[in-house]
C-alpha cells in the first residue's frame, strides 16, 4: 500500500517530463535531456520502499515487491523459468517476470541470494544468447523506470556511437579541476607519469560491491548490448553522474579495448568485469586516469591517489565506480 511521505505540491507536466526520485531529491527529465533537480525533500530513503512523485505532485512511497509467484499472479504477470536456462544447476530454478517495453525485451528475476549473485551472472552471461544481455540490479523495475524504457527509441541507442570519448574526458577534467584545484590535479598526474614496475605484493583487500550488505539483488535480462545497459536501465544524469548515453559510450570503448562488461547496477554505483587485470603498467596508468575522470569518487573517497588506482588495476578483474 502506498503512503505519502512529504507534500511537495509539484505541478507535474507529464507531456514534457519524466520524474525520478534519488536519495530524497526529486528530478525531472526532459526527453533526450539532462536531469534537472526540482526539490530536495530532505527525506532519508528506506531501502524497503520505492519512492516516487505521485499524481498529486507529492513524494510517496510503496513497499518493494518481493517478487514471489503469488505477487506475480496477483498483478497478472506470469513468473516462470527462462527457457534457455533449463538444466543449469544455478539458473534452472530462478523464475522471471517477462516484460515487453517498447523496443526492449526484459526479463526480471525473483530476488537472488547475494552470495551466489556473481556466479549466477557468469552462468547467465554464457547462456542468454546473442539477443539478450544479463546484468545484476540492486532494485526492482519501477513504474517510472518502465515508462522511461517504453519511450526509448532505437535511434537513441545508435546516437551513442556519435559521442567522442576525448571530448567527454576533457569536459570532466575541467570540472574536476574546478572542484579539486589545478595544483592537486597536476600533482596526481606527475606522480602517475613516474609510476614504473610492478605493483606492491600487497595493496589491501580488493572488495566487490556484491560483498556489501545490499538490500536487494536480482538478475535482469535486457534486449540490448552490454554497454547500452545504462541507457536502457536509465542510470545516470543526476548529481555528478554522467548522462546515461555518456556512460554507455565509455563502456563501449572499454568493451572494445579491455572486453569490459557491466555486471552490476546499483542506486549510485556500477561494477564492471574484465577477463584479466591490466597486463602492463602503461596501460594501467592510462586507464586509471580515464577512470578517475569518469568517477572521481573512486580516488577522492577510495584509493586517495590515481597511482594507487593504477596499481589496483594491475591486480583486479572487477572495476567499481560510484558517485556521492
Amino acid at each position: 500500500m502506498s503512503e505519502k511521505v512529504r507534500k511537495t505540491k509539484i505541478q507535474r507536466n507529464d507531456e514534457e517530463y519524466f520524474y525520478l526520485v534519488r536519495n530524497g531529491i526529486i528530478y525531472r527529465i526532459p526527453r533526450g535531456g539532462k536531469a534537472e533537480k526540482v526539490i530536495d525533500t530532505g527525506v532519508e530513503e528506506d531501502q524497503r520502499f520505492i519512492y516516487y512523485l505521485d499524481a498529486d505532485g507529492d513524494l510517496s512511497r510503496s513497499p518493494r515487491a518481493g517478487g514471489s509467484v503469488t505477487e506475480a499472479q496477483r498483478s497478472g504477470i506470469s513468473c516462470k523459468p527462462f527457457p534457455g536456462f533449463s538444466g543449469d544447476r544455478l539458473l534452472s530454478g530462478i523464475k522471471f517476470f517477462h516484460h515487453r517495453l517498447g523496443v526492449i525485451e526484459l526479463y526480471e528475476s525473483e530476488r537472488l541470494n547475494p552470495d551466489l549473485a556473481f556466479d549466477i551472472w557468469c552462468a547467465a552471461r554464457a547462456k542468454v544468447g546473442p539477443d539478450l544481455t544479463a546484468v545484476l540490479c540492486g532494485s526492482r523495475l519501477t513504474e517510472e523506470r518502465a515508462a522511461l524504457i517504453r519511450q526509448l527509441q532505437e535511434e537513441e541507442l545508435q546516437e551513442i556511437h556519435n559521442l567522442q570519448i576525448a571530448e567527454l574526458q576533457l569536459r570532466w577534467e575541467k570540472r574536476i579541476e574546478e572542484d579539486l584545484g589545478r595544483r592537486w590535479m597536476k600533482k596526481q598526474r606527475r606522480k602517475l607519469d613516474k609510476l614504473v614496475g610492478d605493483p606492491p605484493a600487497y595493496l589491501g583487500e580488493g572488495r566487490s560491491v556484491l560483498e556489501e550488505d545490499l538490500p536487494f539483488s536480482c538478475l535482469v535480462l535486457l534486449g540490448c548490448e552490454t554497454w547500452q545497459i545504462p541507457v536502457v536501465w536509465v542510470f545516470g544524469g543526476w548529481n555528478e553522474v554522467p548522462e546515461p548515453r555518456e556512460i554507455a559510450a565509455v563502456f563501449r570503448d572499454w568493451k572494445e579495448k579491455y572486453r569490459a562488461e557491466l555486471f552490476y547496477v546499483g542506486s549510485s554505483f556500477l561494477e564492471v568485469h574484465v577477463p584479466q587485470p591490466c597486463p602492463d603498467v602503461d596501460m594501467a596508468k592510462k586507464l586509471a586516469w580515464q577512470q578517475f575522470l569518469f568517477s572521481p569518487d573512486i580516488v577522492t573517497q577510495g584509493t586517495e591517489t590515481v597511482v594507487a588506482l593504477a596499481q589496483w588495476l594491475r591486480l583486479l578483474t572487477k572495476w567499481h565506480f560510484w558517485w556521492d
